[in-house]
Formats: structure tokens, C-alpha cells, sequence
């Protein structure tokens, strides 16, 4: 994606880690909010 910069990649990295974390840790959770 060249219209990204490092540091948006990265943000965007970091964030989406944190969500495949949340979903890892309460799947069951997140799913039965919906």
C-alpha cells in the first residue's frame, strides 16, 4: 500500500492486534453483544 506511511501501518497493525485479542480472549461475549 504505498499511500500509507510506516507509522499508519503500524497504527493500524497495533490496532488490529488488539482486536483479534479482544475476540480471543471473550469470543462468546462479543458475539452474543450482536
Amino acid at each position: 500500500m504505498p499511500g500509507l506511511k510506516g507509522k499508519q501501518v503500524e497504527a493500524l497493525y497495533e490496532r488490529g492486534n488488539r482486536w483479534l485479542e479482544g475476540l480471543a480472549v471473550t469470543p462468546q461475549e462479543f458475539l452474543s453483544d450482536t
